[in-house]
């Protein structure tokens, strides 16, 4: 029953009925495209539980279902999702770890003369055994894939550039260096021709 009364003490009543609608506040997930992510490496993450018509912000204060975030340390992420009818609710945290990549070390002779060959040999710092491919930048070709610790003999014909990368569980680095040739000395001999006597 609802009841009015104006100033001059006048009331009226009326019976009405009202339904009161309480919309069920959603549930929000995230989805990572992946857990573990290469340091530096970029991801994805979905949200959902809104609906169609829902919005979403981010703790790192982007909007919108998806979003993309370059790891470099290990990460936690949440986000609020609203309906279209209002109602809010924060998703449980998620963490992104990070695993290294691998760090080149490369050793040898980077001069030599012209004809000569040098031995480069790839580690890493960590002493672990990933898979090393060598590229030429001037060839832009795959050398070969070898173990860590192997040598390589290389023998250019002018200066040149190379680029090795390390691939280790999933995750890949490069590192480059520069052979340079130095050019043989020309020898010259001078002289004067003779008659033989004396």
């Amino acid at each position: 029953t609802v009841s009015a009364e104006d100033a001059n003490s006048c009331k009226s009543e009326t019976d009405a009925t009202y339904v009161v609608t309480v919309a069920k506040a959603p549930t929000i997930t995230i989805t990572p495209k992946e857990s573990l992510v290469c340091t530096g490496s970029e991801t994805e993450l979905v949200a959902s539980g809104a609906g169609e018509l829902g919005s979403y912000e981010w703790s790192t204060g982007d909007v919108g279902s998806k979003i993309n975030v370059t790891i470099n340390e290990q990460s936690v992420f949440t986000v609020t999702g609203t309906t279209a009818d209002g109602c809010s609710a924060t998703s449980d945290p998620i963490t992104i770890n990070k695993k290294e990549k691998p760090e080149i070390e490369i050793s040898g002779n980077f001069e030599v003369c012209d004809g000569t060959s040098t031995e480069i040999t790839l580690s890493t710092k960590s002493g672990s055994s990933p898979i090393f491919q060598w590229i030429s930048d001037t060839e832009k070709g795959i050398y070969s894939v070898i173990e860590t610790g192997a040598t390589k003999t290389l023998t250019p014909k002018t200066t040149t550039s190379y680029t090795v990368r390390a691939i280790e569980n999933g995750c890949s680095e490069e590192a480059s260096f520069t052979i340079v040739v130095n050019p043989l000395p020309e020898i010259h001999i001078n002289g004067y021709a003779t008659n033989g006597s004396s």
